[in-house]
């Protein structure tokens, strides 16, 4: 093989799987469904984050809200589900990939707490400054 310079070696990457989110996991056996026992802490964090969105959703369009992620994944059965012959199993497992879009959609977005308010308060007066300090040449 030919010789490469130390400084010029591309970098090698460790491969991460890839999780594609997609109908197909849909038609997967039961063995295949992801479980909301079976999440990691993390992930179930996720999904009561996903479900509280989806309750201020539905509170602000006069809906009842779900007491668990298991009455949602109930009222989905009762919804579409059966109409769809999905199984429990695989309708938990679409009520979960919904839940953690919600939580992923929602990370970014600003939640109204005070904490917000602050930063951006702080963010504006530290903007101000630079930009008095600017006009005023006092750089």
């Amino acid at each position: 093989p030919a010789r490469v310079p130390l400084g010029s070696r591309p970098l090698r990457f460790r491969r991460m799987p890839l999780v594609v989110l997609d109908d197909t996991t849909l038609n997967a056996g039961a063995d295949d469904a992801v479980s909301f026992r079976s999440l990691s802490a993390d992930s179930k964090e996720m999904v009561e984050l996903g479900l509280s969105q989806r309750n201020k959703m539905r509170i602000l369009s006069g809906q009842p809200t779900y007491a668990s992620v298991d009455a949602m994944i109930d009222a989905y059965m009762d919804f579409e589900a059966r109409q769809k012959g999905m199984t429990r199993d695989a309708a938990e497992a679409e009520v979960l990939r919904y839940l953690q879009r919600e939580a992923l959609l929602s990370e970014g977005s600003l939640s109204g707490d005070a904490q917000d308010y602050a930063t951006f308060g702080f963010l504006a007066v530290l903007l101000m400054g630079i930009l008095f300090s600017v006009l005023t040449k006092q750089v």
